[in-house]
């Protein structure tokens, strides 16, 4: 099988890649593209790879998959890690979407959640982008249910909570067309797996991931939370391989989401 030669970078991808590593090693902020500015908080995450033990608990899965240019090697740790965030677009392209843009700090809570595997904190990330998708029209029939599993949460009625969710799932309001219904339906699964994580029934949280990405996959934040959902099922569960692939597939998506981003300021 012939292998398709993975391209140099430009001079373009280059200069943004170098800003980037200046920028989140301390640089002067003056000197920083002022459509790079408002992402601080964003590379200050990126800077900082994931743990040594996280590296060796994926590395068998990324390093046969994506070869590294060597550019990338010589620029220092923070220059790595920006620079493979920009250039990622090699390996896995965002088409547009409808939907509301993801924020740099949602995805920097998804990244990090790939590459620690600790998932706790997705929800809350999540909220501000929730927020953003109940404010489109077409979507805010979902709203009193949203506000129903955020009540219940915040009371600790996690019960409440699942039975709120597992309606929506089966059953989502009639005023919602079939596709962002389906769209809010993986978003409720990848929640109700949160939920049955935190009561301990991870076969519960590894079924509930599952149909959420029966319901399709596409290059957007909701397969990215089912994938480290059903990572963190797996994980409970003692399928270290099955992990291995759900969050090597949560960052390809993270990264090529955050090339979008970056491309569009």
């Amino acid at each position: 099988m012939t292998k398709t030669p993975i391209p140099e970078p430009t001079p373009e991808e280059m200069e943004r890649a170098r800003a980037l590593g200046e920028f989140g090693d301390g640089g002067d902020p003056d000197n920083v593209p002022e459509d790079l500015a408002e992402m601080d908080a964003l590379v200050a995450h990126l800077a900082h790879p994931p743990s040594k033990e996280r590296l060796a608990a994926l590395k068998s899965r990324v390093m046969p998959r994506a070869r590294r240019p060597l550019w990338l090697v010589r620029g220092g740790v923070a220059a790595m890690a920006v620079a493979a965030a920009v250039l990622v677009v090699w390996f896995v392209r965002t088409p547009k979407s409808a939907l509301p843009e993801p924020s740099a700090a949602l995805l920097a809570a998804q990244s990090r959640a790939a590459k620690d595997g600790r998932v706790e904190s997705l929800d809350t990330a999540m909220a501000p982008y929730r927020r953003s998708l109940l404010e489109t029209p077409r979507l805010r029939a979902a709203e009193p249910v949203y506000a129903r599993v955020d009540a219940a949460l915040r009371a600790g009625e996690l019960g409440a909570a699942r039975a709120a969710l597992v309606t929506f799932a089966e059953s989502p309001p009639a005023d919602l067309a079939v596709a962002d219904a389906r769209v809010l339906q993986r978003d409720a699964l990848a929640r109700l797996s949160g939920i049955e994580m935190r009561a301990g029934t991870a076969e519960a949280a590894l079924a509930a991931a599952n149909r959420g990405l029966a319901l399709g996959r596409g290059e957007d934040v909701f397969t990215v939370n089912l994938l480290l959902a059903r990572a963190a099922a797996h994980h409970a569960l003692g399928h270290d391989k099955d992990e291995a692939n759900d969050l090597y597939a949560a960052l390809v998506i993270v990264d090529a989401m955050l090339e979008a981003l970056l491309g569009g300021k």
